[in-house]
């Protein structure tokens, strides 16, 4: 998924992932391909964290212009982060 542009990134932060409750996602920052990224984990069934993706972001003039999403888990070992 990518979102571009304030709007399209608004809407996507307020729906998804975890409908839209932001509180229930705990983030780690990292990088990818030398831009800034964010590690999301999700409560599974039990509320403990469970690994979701990673977001990278490609910041313009000081402020992100988008957001590429790549929702899968499996990518947590590829960058070294805890699964």
């Amino acid at each position: 998924m990518e979102f571009r542009g304030r709007t399209a990134i608004i809407d996507f932060l307020a729906t998804v992932p975890a409908d839209g409750h932001l509180d229930r996602i705990h983030l780690q920052l990292t990088r990818a391909s030398g831009d800034p990224a964010v590690a999301a984990w999700m409560p599974d069934e039990t509320g403990a964290p469970a690994p979701y993706g990673l977001m990278v972001f490609t910041i313009d003039a000081g402020r992100i212009a988008t957001i590429n999403s790549f929702p899968d888990p499996a990518l947590f070992a590829v960058f070294g982060l805890p699964g």
